[in-house]
């Protein structure tokens, strides 16, 4: 899984930083809110997802699996609103 999901997630972070130090100001806070929910979904995953993930990796957990999958919805949830606060900063200033 890290093969697949780190080069994008490297990616998304370069884009966070750019945008929290490149945005223009009426942009700022929604950059700082896109960061923090990025800091959290990152949390989630090292702290929920990368565990069961390693735990399935050995052997079948039925366990692991529903926690994989009730813990999957905070990082849905994260991603889901920064591409809303995404979507949002596209629109332009009145």
């Amino acid at each position: 899984t890290t093969k697949v999901v780190l080069p994008p997630m490297a990616v998304e972070f370069v884009c966070t930083l750019v945008l929290v130090f490149q945005a223009p100001e009426r942009l700022q806070a929604l950059a700082w809110t896109g960061a923090a929910l990025l800091a959290f979904v990152w949390l989630s995953t090292i702290f929920l997802q990368v565990p069961c993930h390693g735990t399935l990796e050995v052997r079948r957990d039925e366990a692991a699996m529903r926690k994989l999958c009730a813990t999957n919805w905070l990082r849905t949830l994260g991603w889901t609103a920064r591409g809303v606060i995404a979507a949002w900063m596209l629109v332009p200033a009145a």
